[in-house]
C-alpha cells in the first residue's frame, strides 16, 4: 500500500462511518479496505487528494464510498488535468454540485420538512440554494464568484459587497476546506421566517376592515 492511499483511507475512516453491514465486524472492514488498496494503488497523492472532494459531493449516503466511486473520481481528475478546463465548464460543474446538494437537502432535511409544513419553505430554499451555489463555485475554483448579497444580511451591516462576501465566506470556510457543500441555516433566520408567516396569518382579511 502506498502512503498516499494509506492517508486517504485514514481520512475516509475519520470522516465517514463504514456501511451498516460492516459495523462491528473488524475482519470484514479490513477485507473491504484491502479492496480500496487494490483499486486505488495506481493513483498519485495529488490525484487522490483532488478526487476526494468530488467523491464527497456525490455521496447519496454518508458512509464509506465504494472503491469504484473513488477510482472514477480519480479518472475524472486525471482527464481534466490533461486538458485545460475553461470557465464555462467550471461553472457547469459548480451548478451541478449546487443542484445536487439542493435536491438532497430538500429530500432529507428535517428543517426543510418543517418549513414545508409551516409555510416558510420558499425563503429557506432561497437561502440554501444561494449558499450552496457560493460554495460550489469556490470548490470548483471559479475566480469571480457570483452571489446573492441577501444571504449575508443576517450577519449585520457591511461597508461594501466585498466586505459582506468576506463575512459570509468565513461562515462556510470549514465546509470548503473539507471539500464539500454544507449549508447551516442560522436559527435567527428561521425565527424571522416563522414570524413573517405568523404576521400574514394574523392579518385580518380586507372584508373585516
Amino acid at each position: 500500500m502506498t502512503q498516499a492511499v494509506k492517508d486517504l483511507l485514514a481520512r475516509m475512516q475519520a470522516e465517514l462511518p463504514p456501511p451498516i453491514h460492516l459495523r462491528g465486524n473488524a475482519e470484514a472492514q479490513e477485507q473491504f479496505l484491502a479492496d480500496y488498496v487494490q483499486v486505488l494503488s495506481g493513483w498519485s497523492r495529488e490525484v487522490l487528494e483532488a478526487a476526494w472532494p468530488v467523491v464527497l459531493s456525490r455521496q447519496e449516503f454518508w458512509i464509506w464510498p465504494r472503491p469504484q466511486q473513488i477510482h472514477d473520481a480519480c479518472k475524472q481528475i486525471a482527464n481534466q488535468r490533461q486538458r485545460p478546463i475553461n470557465l464555462e465548464e467550471r461553472r457547469q460543474e459548480a451548478q451541478e454540485l449546487a443542484d445536487r446538494y439542493m435536491h438532497n437537502y430538500l429530500r432529507r432535511s428535517q428543517v426543510a420538512k418543517l418549513a414545508e409544513k409551516e409555510g416558510w419553505i420558499e425563503p429557506l430554499k432561497h437561502f440554501v440554494r444561494e449558499s450552496a451555489w457560493v460554495q460550489a463555485q469556490l470548490l470548483c475554483k471559479i475566480g469571480s464568484v457570483g452571489w446573492d448579497t441577501s444571504i449575508a444580511a443576517h450577519l449585520g451591516e457591511f461597508r461594501s459587497s466585498q466586505d459582506a462576501f468576506n463575512g459570509f465566506r468565513q461562515t462556510i470556510a470549514g465546509a470548503v476546506q473539507r471539500g464539500r457543500i454544507e449549508v447551516h441555516v442560522p436559527p435567527t433566520l428561521i425565527r424571522a421566517w416563522k414570524e413573517e408567516v405568523q404576521n400574514v396569518l394574523d392579518k385580518p382579511p380586507r372584508s373585516a376592515l
